[in-house]
């Protein structure tokens, strides 16, 4: 396919806040994961795709396959969509009951 560019499961971004691996971020509108450790204002590699255990909001009820939002302020996953960012779809519990599994 002559326009091909790449599988688009990661994007290169510079934030202005520091981030550890594995943490939630939102770059415009759309949420990702970090790949490693990454200084403020320094260039990073952002997961797009993939299962993904992030920490939840205590007290949602998330059903599989729910549609599911990122609260930068607090730094979770909830299901309230209101002033959140859609982060990807609830796919199951994970063994630790502050986080959840979500895909991308």
């Amino acid at each position: 396919m002559k326009n091909y560019i790449a599988p688009g499961c990661n994007i290169k971004a510079t934030l202005a806040a520091a981030v550890s691996s594995g943490d939630g971020a939102v770059i415009g509108d759309l949420f990702a994961v970090a790949a490693n450790n990454y200084a403020a204002n320094a260039e990073g590699v952002y997961a797009l795709t993939g299962i993904f255990s992030l920490p939840k909001k205590t007290g949602d009820t998330f059903t599989t396959g729910c549609k599911v939002y990122w609260d930068t302020t607090n730094g979770y996953v909830t299901t309230t969509s209101t002033n959140n960012t859609h982060a990807g779809w609830y796919i199951d519990a994970d063994g630790d009951k502050a986080q959840v599994r979500l895909r991308l």
